[in-house]
């Protein structure tokens, strides 16, 4: 059991520090101040029952400091006054296009915005969420300059007021950070469409797949289609490219939500990212089987030290270096009281949306 614990342990820490390496390699991007640039964007927000966080998105967008970008609003099947807000803003400002999806889920949603769009460079987001005032302009530069296929954008949790939105606000800065990482060290393996931007006609190309019957993964699987055709995807590391989103209000939304990422992972594909989930999920398993086994003998208790420990401070040491551009601070005590649930919570969330996926994608 101690080699086991031991082999883990060193298969864990070279994982993240490959993440750290490939976090520092990533130039930062400093977009030029009123810089010309050829507006080939449209913007796509694909909405349901959305009405209460709607209109505090639309506002971040009438303070973007680029200007005559095509907005397209798709209402998926709203129950609520998402639909009438949309149209109420597309009377005020110019360029807004309001859609409604004929079809549901968010993937059609987004099909028929994107077959509507009049660019190419498409950019998406969430109602829930808060741009920069810089955020299409930074993006907008970025593309002219790196032509990438594929742009994945930084997000982050914000407000954190309590104990449980601080949890969520450093496991999502984990993951954002380690998907950063990971495309900086060549092996993109995750991305967010909360802040995502890619060529028009590289995601219409690929639509077949994003596997119409997974509820979420437009993000990921288009992200993992276009590495296996080796298109071009970079990471945007610009505070000024940052968007926000809010925690969630209760454990059992948190819950569903992770269930609901991990759903996805029966259809993938790629090898990295079937990798890092088996490495993390492989760790959290081994840390409970560790615990379980100390009832019956206090030695294994030593095994999990070396496990517990060796992960705690390799994710501080990371976590600590990406911190400040998410404009987060990162402590022994808020990690070390994370890491006490987080293999409990990975290991159920894995599990149960596996079997979520596989009922889904077997039906």
């Amino acid at each position: 059991m101690i080699d086991t614990s031991i082999f883990i342990s060193a298969i864990y820490v070279t994982l993240v520090l490959v993440f750290l390496i490939g976090w520092k390699r990533i130039i930062t991007f400093e977009p030029i101040p009123k810089k010309s640039i050829l507006n080939n964007i449209s913007v796509i927000v694909a909405c349901r029952n959305e009405a209460a966080n709607l209109p505090h998105l639309l506002q971040a967008f009438r303070n973007q400091s680029l200007t005559g970008y095509q907005l397209i609003l798709v209402d998926d099947h709203s129950s609520d006054a998402t639909f009438q807000i949309m149209e109420q803003w597309a009377k005020k400002v110019d360029n807004v296009l309001v859609l409604k999806s004929e079809d549901h889920g968010k993937k059609k949603a987004l099909k028929i915005g994107i077959e509507s769009a009049t660019n190419e460079l498409i950019i998406t987001t969430d109602a829930d969420c808060t741009p920069t005032p810089l955020w299409l302009e930074t993006v907008a530069q970025f593309y002219e300059e790196t032509n990438a296929d594929l742009i994945i954008g930084p997000v982050a949790i914000y407000p954190a007021n309590n104990y449980f939105e601080k949890m969520q606000q450093l496991e999502f800065h984990s993951l954002v950070s380690s998907g950063a990482g990971a495309a900086g060290a060549g092996k993109p393996i995750m991305c967010n469409g909360a802040n995502l931007a890619f060529k028009r006609r590289v995601w219409l190309s690929n639509y077949s797949n994003l596997h119409d019957k997974s509820a979420s993964g437009d993000d990921v699987f288009l992200l993992h289609a276009v590495k296996k055709q080796k298109g071009e995807i970079e990471f945007l590391k610009s505070k000024n490219a940052l968007v926000t989103t809010k925690p969630c209000e209760t454990i059992h939304s948190f819950v569903n939500q992770r269930k609901r990422w991990a759903s996805k992972a029966p259809m993938y594909t790629d090898f990295a990212t079937i990798l890092v989930a088996i490495i993390i999920l492989g760790t959290s398993l081994l840390q409970i089987t560790l615990l379980i086994a100390s009832f019956i003998s206090i030695n294994y208790l030593i095994y999990l030290g070396i496990v517990f420990i060796s992960k705690l401070v390799i994710d501080f040491i990371f976590l600590k270096q990406t911190a400040p551009f998410f404009g987060q601070k990162i402590t022994a005590i808020s990690l070390l009281s994370s890491a006490v649930v987080y293999p409990f919570y990975i290991v159920y969330s894995a599990i149960s949306g596996v079997i979520k996926g596989i009922k889904t994608y077997s039906n």
